[in-house]
Formats: structure tokens, C-alpha cells, sequence
């Protein structure tokens, strides 16, 4: 089966409802990176939001070169669609299957509570490197709206 790639706001728009059942089938789950001395906590309905509107707003850019002829590079397209999409699922599945096992809602003695680091570490580790190539393949992106619209 081959996906076609002329039509890339297309398949960016097929998984906004997909990121957004999954964000609700997980809803109260969270995905918790710790960078430097910041503990940032996010809900994974409200990941699946906002990665659903950066798809979103990916499709309109793809639709808009599309529509005003201008010639996309399939290439940089299918690139920036696989990590893009790549990544917000995988950060979804992190948040879905990190299950730390510190929290007991039947044992409430705080002291009790075990925290393996280096699990946190190691998603932590995979999640700078899933940002940084998410990062890249944005800059493609633009890099292939722009080339797309000089060669109308």
C-alpha cells in the first residue's frame, strides 16, 4: 500500500482525529519531563490538542501552496509528515505506557513511595531527541513551502 504524498494537508488531516481519541481514550494519563531544574507536567487530552492543531495548521500551509500552484518536494514532504506525526505519537504512547510505579493511591505514607530516576532519565533522553528532530523537520517544512513557492 502506498500513500500518496501530492496531497500531503490530506494526511495531515487524517490523524488530527486519531491524536484526538487517543488524547481522550488516555485522558489522565500525563507525560512528565523534568529539564534542568523545571519539572514540566503534561496532560496527554491537552498534548493531543495542541499537537492536533499544529496538524491543523501544517494542512492549511500544504493546502495554500497546493492551491496557489506552487510545487511541493515530495520528498521534504513525506520526511516532515513521518517525524512530525511520528513524534506526537510517540509522545503520546510515552505518556500512555510510562507507568511509574511511585504512585499507590492505596499506600498514601509518601515515604513509602519509590522513584526510579533512571527510567526518567531515559524518557527524558528520547523525548530531547524526538523534540530536536521534530524541530528539524519544521524547518524542512518551511524550507519546502518556500522552494514550493518559487517554483510556481
Amino acid at each position: 500500500m502506498t500513500i500518496d504524498i501530492s496531497k500531503p494537508y490530506i494526511i495531515s488531516l487524517v490523524f488530527i482525529p486519531l491524536l484526538i481519541v487517543i488524547g481522550l481514550f488516555s485522558k489522565g494519563k500525563s507525560i512528565d519531563i523534568q529539564l534542568h531544574d523545571t519539572y514540566y507536567v503534561v496532560e496527554n487530552l491537552s498534548f493531543a490538542m495542541l499537537s492536533s492543531t499544529i496538524l491543523a495548521l501544517i494542512g492549511l500551509g500544504y493546502w495554500t501552496i497546493i492551491r496557489f500552484n506552487g510545487r511541493l518536494n515530495h520528498t521534504f514532504t513525506g520526511v516532515h509528515l513521518t517525524i512530525t506525526i511520528g513524534f506526537f505519537l510517540l509522545v503520546m504512547l510515552i505518556a500512555i505506557i510510562h507507568n511509574t510505579q511511585a504512585y499507590n493511591s492505596q499506600n498514601p505514607d509518601f515515604s513509602q513511595w519509590k522513584l526510579d530516576y533512571s527510567k526518567w532519565i531515559r524518557v527524558t533522553k528520547w523525548l530531547l531527541v524526538g523534540v530536536l528532530l521534530f524541530i528539524l523537520s519544521q524547518i524542512v517544512y518551511v524550507i519546502n513551502l518556500v522552494v514550493g513557492l518559487a517554483k510556481r
